[in-house]
């Protein structure tokens, strides 16, 4: 039916409206990782356009992570720079290390650098095809092929480096920048490119009505499950009472964000916010 698929289409939309919302009001996490000396801190410095983390040829000088804001063509961005992955016995370097791993869990997204002058090493070798290889894995991932500037021509570490990754570069749609830290080469095509992955899986118009919270989000979710079940129920020409408890549940879940309805766990979770003294 043509109402129930503009539903579907406008739910659908605003679930998206939610994502873009949230990117620009949080802000994006964003990690800087790569080997040790590959110029993380370097490139960090230069996207926050202020020296906030110390540089040094000395391996193993960043040993946890820092983090600052940092704006990529419009949108926030927490900015962290990490220890350098590498083989330790140093324990607090080891641990810097785990930690930098961590993070990137749980990004937004993943500026990995490399050396350009070294090439693609075992380190990045071994921490790239583990990433990528890893089942679920959605976390968007741009290689930074740092001090181009050294380099007379940057095609022999880019073989180098489709060749390592092989299939894997294309699955997951990798891009590879050279850029120069140093000399500021290249980082506005990194900065565009950045803020081209991180809005290129939600909705670029926003809605005249928003969704407030998580709490919305989900019931939206809900809301737009149970408009799918409705037009595939109809599609397949089951009775009219089915289709119509699957579009009661879709105005039972919209109720919950407008007040019509409100189930017990929503008064559990708006009285637990309360403090009630003596």
């Amino acid at each position: 039916p043509k109402n129930l698929q503009e539903a579907r289409q406008r739910l659908s939309s605003l679930i998206h409206s939610w994502a873009s919302e949230k990117l620009y009001q949080d802000g994006a996490k964003i990690v800087l990782c790569g080997k040790t000396n590959a110029g993380k801190s370097s490139l960090f410095n230069t996207l926050l356009k202020e020296e906030r983390a110390i540089v040094s040829d000395i391996h193993g000088t960043t040993r946890d992570w820092i983090e600052s804001w940092a704006s990529f063509a419009g949108i926030p961005a927490r900015l962290f720079d990490t220890a350098g992955l590498r083989e330790s016995e140093d324990v607090i370097e080891q641990h810097g290390i785990q930690r930098t791993k961590d993070l990137t869990q749980d990004a937004d997204l993943i500026l990995y650098v490399l050396d350009g002058t070294e090439g693609i090493s075992q380190e990045d070798e071994v921490f790239l095809l583990d990433f990528l290889s890893a089942k679920n894995t959605e976390i968007p991932i741009i290689i930074v092929i740092n001090k181009a500037d050294r380099l007379a021509d940057c095609t022999k570490i880019l073989e180098a480096v489709k060749e390592k990754l092989g299939s894997l570069l294309v699955h997951h749609n990798i891009p590879l920048i050279p850029v120069s830290a140093k000399k500021g080469e290249g980082i506005d095509l990194l900065v565009q490119k950045t803020k081209e992955l991180l809005v290129s899986d939600i909705s670029t118009t926003r809605e005249t009505v928003g969704l407030g919270s998580q709490r919305q989000k989900c019931c939206t979710e809900e809301a737009l499950e149970s408009v799918e079940h409705a037009l595939e129920a109809a599609g397949q020409g089951y009775s009219l009472d089915a289709v119509v408890q699957d579009i009661e549940d879709a105005l039972d879940s919209l109720g919950e964000i407008t007040g019509s309805v409100t189930p017990e766990d929503i008064l559990d979770t708006v009285f637990s916010k309360f403090c009630l003294g003596k």
